[in-house]
């Protein structure tokens, strides 16, 4: 069965359920409200430099000045130390009342301000612009040399030693000549980027990036076959020639209004389980996932499994699948641990954490898997993104 995505709206937000083989896979969930969002580009003006916090607040006329850190701040115009490997200080690169571009790498949350770097970047569904590195690299997903090859020598005529590119997964699959056209409307939009940040005053919002709708297409991974279904999203019709012309692989269509995308596939039902501590497992065992402000804690039960090693070892991989796409979907950020199943065999216990890395591979959100630690422990990091928890949208009324 071929992939199938379906995106509707709910509570204020824009929702897209991955299917693969007829099951859930992932979630995107994107607030329709306007608020800063990631990948946003501002010319804010910085408030304070705090060097004991090695970076400064900007005022990039959002409410909560945004965070800029030193590492980040190396495009903002001022002198890097001379000793290369020294560690980047914010006193050498911004001052205050300093008129300086930056882009959102996080939105805030809770009272706190958004995140931001001054290494702009502008994200189409084939290659992201570098606006301040003039290389070309390619996904480490893009795997085939010969595929590497030709992605390479397909973009070389657009290296103007300014800017550069990353091809993304998606490039791999689609024809040069609409790769091409992608790169050279992103450096049309850089280009006004550009005169826009000559020309603005501070605090001023310079690129918001496309609406919610084009910002989920742009990061569906899904399968040249698959089909693509909207529904209740306002504007739409203005949206499809574009979708077509710019992404010619995706095959993407209309339901009528209020026919219920998500209840007819079941999809409505399965994401209430989602919200549940306690998931069940094939074979009988379980996991329980607990989040608090510090940690997202996930513990592997044997539940109803009986057996010795072997079963315990069935019940750890289950368990790893089913821990990368519970993050997927609740969307889970920062710190995890996962307690598994104690597994008396080392080759068992670097099997269990290789099938972990390997689930979490293809996540949208960059995840860092680490080994076991002493007490039993994996220890992983996902990368927060500006997509809602599934509990903000499913807690509304």
């Amino acid at each position: 069965m071929s992939d199938r995505v379906l995106i509707d709206v709910l509570n204020g937000h824009l929702r897209a359920a991955i299917l693969r083989d007829g099951a859930l896979d992932d979630l995107i969930l994107l607030a329709l409200e306007a608020r800063p969002v990631a990948g946003g580009i501002y010319l804010g003006r910085v408030r304070r430099v705090l060097s004991g916090l090695n970076g400064a607040f900007v005022d990039i006329g959002t409410g909560a000045d945004a965070f800029l850190r030193a590492a980040a701040a190396k495009f903002a115009g001022g002198t890097p130390s001379a000793d290369a490997g020294a560690r980047p200080r914010i006193g050498h690169l911004v001052t205050e009342g300093q008129a300086v571009a930056v882009q959102v790498v996080r939105p805030g949350v809770g009272g706190k301000g958004p995140v931001v770097t001054t290494e702009l970047t502008l994200a189409g569904r084939y290659a992201v612009l570098k606006g301040h590195d003039p290389a070309l690299s390619l996904s480490r997903r893009i795997g085939e040399t010969a595929d590497r090859d030709r992605l390479t020598a397909a973009m070389a005529p657009l290296l103007d030693g300014e800017t550069g590119f990353i091809l993304r997964t998606a490039a791999a699959a689609i024809d040069p000549a609409v790769l091409r056209a992608e790169a050279e409307s992103l450096r049309r939009e850089w280009q006004a980027v550009q005169a826009k940040l000559a020309t603005g005053s501070p605090p001023a919002l310079i690129a918001s990036g496309p609406p919610p709708l084009l910002r989920i297409l742009r990061e569906v991974d899904i399968d040249p076959g698959g089909e693509i279904r909207v529904e209740g999203v306002t504007g739409f019709a203005g949206l499809k020639q574009r979708i077509d012309e710019s992404w010619p692989d995706l095959n993407v269509t209309t339901a009528p209004r209020g026919g219920g995308l998500f209840e007819a596939a079941g999809v409505a039902d399965a994401l209430a389980a989602y919200t549940d501590a306690r998931v069940d497992l094939p074979g009988g065992g379980a996991l329980w996932i607990e989040q608090t402000r510090a940690l997202t804690a996930i513990d592997v039960d044997t539940g109803a499994a009986s057996g010795g090693g072997r079963a315990i070892l069935d019940t750890n991989l289950a368990a790893a699948a089913e821990i990368a796409r519970q993050l997927r979907i609740r969307n889970v950020g920062g710190l995890i641990v996962a307690d598994f199943i104690n597994m008396r065999q080392r080759q068992d216990r670097e099997r269990v954490v290789a099938a972990l890395r390997e689930a979490t591979a293809g996540d949208r959100a960059a995840v860092q898997v680490l080994g076991l630690s002493p007490l039993g422990l994996v220890e992983m990091n996902r990368d927060r993104n500006a997509h809602a928890a599934l509990d903000d949208v499913m807690g509304r009324p």
